[in-house]
């Protein structure tokens, strides 16, 4: 994700401008090398990875269509390559995200990385099923069985026990 600089000349006391307006986290910068700011100016960076809540609204585009979806309503996220594929009650969307950055922007008390290559909102698992003695299914609220890895479901575990 690309970084934005926002420059605003502040006094010692102000607080950083807020965040509603950019739609991220400000953080102030260090000057570097003397060239980042002026003598009085603070320089602030949009810090776009901040994890989303349950009741935020993610936009989510494939450049010919466009929604708006709470993420609540997020089933899973899947894996295609270097692009992502968002599932919710009755679609899909494939986005030009890879996984990893995703991941990054999502609650991990809601969302759980199952596999490689699939993150699961678990308040739409409806039930766990074991395979084997090393590893687990989730069985979502639309009928989609996700089996997860030998060592993610050790992670489920260790993590989610009693």
């Amino acid at each position: 994700m690309k970084v934005k600089n926002i420059r605003k000349r502040v006094t010692s006391t102000e607080e950083p401008p807020l965040t509603e307006e950019y739609g991220g986290r400000l953080s102030p910068l260090e000057q570097k090398n003397g060239n980042l700011g002026e003598p009085g100016e603070v320089v602030y960076e949009l810090a776009g990875d901040v994890p989303l809540r349950n009741d935020d609204f993610v936009v989510l585009t494939d450049n010919i269509k466009c929604c708006i979806l709470r993420m609540s309503d997020l089933l899973r996220l899947e894996a295609e390559g270097n692009y992502s594929r968002v599932y919710w009650i009755g679609s899909s969307m494939l986005i030009r995200r890879p996984l990893r950055d995703c991941e990054k922007r999502l609650d991990s008390t809601k969302f759980f990385r199952a596999r490689r290559d699939c993150i699961v909102n678990l308040e739409h698992v409806k039930h766990t099923r074991i395979v084997d003695l090393m590893r687990y299914v989730f069985v979502l609220q639309d009928g989609t069985e996700v089996t997860l890895s030998r060592r993610q479901s050790l992670v489920l575990r260790k993590s989610r026990s009693l």
